[in-house]
Formats: structure tokens, C-alpha cells, sequence
């Protein structure tokens, strides 16, 4: 179920809410009628009320998975079914008093609506004990690479972005700026920046834009006299970008490009590429584009140049939008199902704090050409990971089942963190070394041509380009050779 399916869920529960509340009204009104007919004519209020409430609160408390809750609404129109004989006996006047009656009678409904549960938040779960691995300590003398220094961050209103923000607050740049193409994420992660300990004295400087915007990249790094990059900005849903491959490519390959040669223009330092084990041998546009990023910042790396270019590559965050923690979280507190692609697939999980940290600890470190690659333990079985959630966030005496849904296209079963499996250490514990297959310098140029007229056309110019590029990459590393950092 994706971000749409729950908004037409939600839609339609509050549909049901306003329904239920419509029969409350509509048995005031029925009381407040110019009728001599007294208590009898609340008595009909309540009945036409309590009908709709009963219906109403049966599909409200299934989809809220609180049988209390239906046992409560059930209760309370019976409680309100009655108000019209016990307002005539509370109050003998009611009988003959219509304004009386109503007055009791509306006194029952408050309190049936105030006794409605309100719909059930996602509960906050351990994520470590979900994952069930000690984090990775990131502290160390490479945080002093980042004081007083001049840092933009890319997507800095998404979860890793705005990770990655919180965590430089403290260690006390310069300047950090803020470029993301979301008005509301940037408003937010700036307002919540500023509130943060240490921010005062540290320039927060939001720029709202494009990665794909030349100028806009430029000059804010121009500008801001920027010393290192930290490129988190990514379409990163499977599904959406699979939907929407022009735009997925556009963002995610050709707004790498745009961002690392604007940098090496404007003699930054140092930039990261935050990627993604989706990047290993993909089958989908999303990873397809991800891996011409890490293809991209490799080539402008063995160029020379005064930036030195690296790229870190993770699995699925805890807990960040793109993971399905918070989606089977929700389905949690709906009473279920909770819905899996396949029980069986596999996924590589840590927690955005600790990913964050290692990402700053490999950026500091790079020398050029590295693609790192965090160690985050073994992968957790899709199906495992629902009946951990549940285990952990379920309500009491719920039974909330799983139902599979079948892996999505530009899904696989297992993610890889490497195409050759070697990974070699490096001084920093969690930080990894990927011997990574990259393009020739002439290759990337051609890849790269042919994309920017692919994303110049539409989806199905986009589909075409990645469906070229897969037929040429039947096994991988067949047209590629081995990265020696």
C-alpha cells in the first residue's frame, strides 16, 4: 500500500466519521422540530441516531482493530437510544418541554462522540532491537573535517538529508546550506534546525531548487563558497520512480552530473554521493539510475580536478520514507494486514542515525575514486521483519495478520552491497571498500548522451534508454572493469 492507497484509506474513514456525525445531527434536529410529540419524539431521534452510529462505529472500530472500541460505540447508541425515556424521567418537563429534551438528549451525544476513539498513531518501536545488531560507534577525529567549514547538503528535507544536517549542527560548521526542491521539507528542516543546541553559531542558509538546475547549483556553491558537498537529493520509491522513469533519471543520474560538475567548477573540496545498494546489478530504473551516478562521480574522479569525488553506498534506513518500516507500522495501528512483497526477500537494514554517521566518517577519509560501503550486518527477511514489528508495536489480543502482495516491478528478491563481493576495511569500523565496476571515460560520455536525449523526449523515450542499457549489460562487468581505488 503505497503514500496514495493510505490517503483514499484515511479519505474514506473520515467520510464514515462525518456520515456517523450526520445521524447525530440529524436526531438534534429531529428533536428540536415543532412537534408536540415530547419524549416520543426524542425517542425517534434517538433511534434514527443510534442506526447510523452502529453502522458507522462496526466499520470504524474493524478498521481501527479495537473490538473495545465497537463494544464502546455499540454501548454508547443504546445509551442514546434511551436519553428520550430517561430525559422524562430525569426531567419530568421533557415530556412536555421539546427544548428540555433536546438539551439532554445533545448532552448524550457529546458524550458518545468524545467516547469515539481517535484513530491510532504508528508506535514508536526500537529499532535496534528490531534489527537486532549494536550500531557502529561513528565518533572519531575525522568530525573535525566538517568544522568551520562551508557544507551543502542536497535534499535536506528528506530523512537522510535531514540527518545528516542534525548531525553537522554538532560538529560545528561555518555555513551549512540547505538546497531541496520541496518548499515544505525545506521550511521545515530549516525552522527545525535553528531551534537545534550550537545553531546560532552556524550560518543556515535554504535555497529552494533543483539538483538539475546548472545555474542553480552554481551559483549556490559559488556564492556560499562551499567546500564540501554531501548529495543526498534522490527519487528513491521503487515503485514511483519505476512509474515516472524520465524524472527518475533526470533527478537521480543527470542531477549528479549537473551537481559534481558544478562543483568541480567552483573548486569544492570534497563531494559525497549518498547511494544505494539498489546500484548493485539493478533490474529497475531506480537502481539503473543510481548506478549511473555512482558511474558518473567515478569518471569525474579519475579526471583532474580539485574536488575529490567518492560515493557511499547503504540499504534500507530505519524508519526513512523510502523504507516499508513506517508503512508496516500504519498497517499496525489500522488492525492489519500487513502487507509484504514477498516474505522471503531480503533487505539490508540500519538505522538513519547510525548510516548518517558512518557516511560523515566516510567522507572524511576519501582520497578520490572510493565507492564505500557501510556494513550493516545481515539481511533481515521482509517476512521476519513484519513479525518483529508486530511482535513489538502490535496492541494487546491483536491478531494482525500478513498477506503477500508479490514483488513489484524493479523489485529483486535479494539486494547486494557489492557486484564482486569484495569489501576491504578501512580505518574507520562500519566503513567499507567496494572494488566497484566502473565505465571508460568514453563509455560514461556515451551513456550519458544518450541519456540527456532520452530524459528530452518522455517515459517512453526513458523506458527505451533502459531497456537499451540492460541488454548491454546482460552479465555484469561484461563491458566494465574493476575500480582500483
Amino acid at each position: 500500500m503505497q503514500r496514495a492507497d493510505r490517503q483514499n484509506v484515511s479519505n474514506s474513514l473520515g467520510r464514515v466519521r462525518l456520515v456517523e456525525a450526520a445521524g447525530l445531527v440529524s436526531s438534534i434536529g429531529i428533536c428540536l422540530a415543532p412537534d408536540p410529540g415530547g419524549a416520543s419524539q426524542v425517542l425517534v431521534g434517538s433511534l434514527v441516531g443510534s442506526a447510523f452510529i452502529i453502522l458507522c462505529g462496526i466499520f470504524l472500530a474493524r478498521r481501527e482493530a479495537a473490538c473495545a472500541s465497537c463494544r464502546r460505540r455499540i454501548g454508547g447508541a443504546v445509551l442514546l437510544w434511551a436519553s428520550g425515556p430517561l430525559a422524562s424521567t430525569v426531567t419530568p418537563a421533557a415530556e412536555h418541554d421539546t427544548t428540555t429534551a433536546a438539551l439532554v438528549y445533545a448532552i448524550f451525544c457529546i458524550l458518545l462522540q468524545l467516547s469515539a476513539p481517535a484513530r491510532r498513531a504508528a508506535p514508536d518501536v526500537d529499532a535496534e532491537a528490531i534489527i537486532r545488531r549494536p550500531p557502529h560507534a561513528s565518533a572519531g577525529p575525522w568530525a573535525e573535517m566538517f568544522r568551520g567549514r562551508s557544507i551543502l547538503v542536497t535534499g535536506a528535507g528528506g530523512s537522510i538529508g535531514s540527518e545528516i544536517c542534525r548531525q553537522l549542527i554538532s560538529h560545528g560548521p561555518a555555513r551549512l546550506v540547505l538546497l531541496d526542491l520541496s518548499e515544505p521539507a525545506l521550511f521545515e528542516i530549516d525552522r527545525k534546525l535553528r531551534g537545534m543546541p550550537g545553531a546560532s553559531a552556524v550560518q543556515i542558509v535554504p535555497i529552494l531548487g533543483s539538483v538539475t538546475e546548472e545555474a542553480t547549483a552554481l551559483r549556490s556553491l559559488l556564492d556560499q563558497e562551499v567546500g564540501i558537498v554531501l548529495h543526498a537529493a534522490a527519487y528513491k520509491h521503487v515503485p514511483m520512480v519505476e512509474a515516472n522513469p524520465r524524472a527518475g533519471l533526470a533527478t537521480n543520474t543527470l542531477g549528479t552530473l549537473v551537481m559534481a560538475r558544478a562543483a568541480q567548477q567552483a573548486g569544492v573540496e570534497r563531494f559525497v554521493l549518498i547511494s544505494t545498494d539498489k546500484a548493485v546489478r539493478p533490474r529497475g530504473v531506480l537502481g539503473i539510475s543510481k548506478l549511473l551516478a555512482e558511474q558518473v562521480v567515478l569518471d569525474l574522479a579519475s579526471r583532474p580536478g580539485p574536488t575529490i569525488f567518492s560515493a557511499v553506498r547503504f540499504g534500507n534506513v530505519f524508519g526513512s520514507s523510502g523504507s516499508v518500516v513506517p508503512l508496516f507500522l500504519e498497517q499496525i495501528a489500522d488492525g492489519g494486514p500487513v502487507t509484504v512483497t514477498d516474505p522471503s526477500a531480503t533487505r539490508y537494514f540500519m538505522t538513519v542515525r547510525e548510516a548518517v554517521g558512518l557516511v560523515l566518517s566516510a567522507a572524511a577519509i576519501a582520497c578520490g575514486g572510493e565507492v564505500f560501503v557501510l556494513d550493516m550486518g545481515e539481511p533481515i527477511a521482509i517476512g521476519d521483519l513484519a513479525r518483529r514489528l508486530i511482535a513489538a508495536a502490535a496492541p494487546r489480543g491483536a491478531a494482525i495478520s500478513i498477506r503477500t502482495t508479490g514483488l513489484r516491478p524493479g523489485e529483486k528478491q535479494h539486494e547486494d552491497l557489492s557486484s564482486s563481493g569484495a569489501l576491504a576495511p578501512t580505518s574507520v569500523p562500519g566503513v567499507l571498500l567496494a572494488s566497484t565496476p566502473v565505465q571508460s571515460q568514453i563509455e560514461v560520455a556515451a551513456t550519458m548522451r544518450s541519456l540527456r536525449r532520452a530524459v528530452a523526449g518522455d517515459d517512453t523515450a526513458a523506458r527505451a534508454f533502459i531497456a537499451g542499457w540492460l541488454s548491454g549489460q546482460t552479465q555484469p562487468g561484461e563491458m566494465l572493469h574493476e575500480a582500483t581505488p
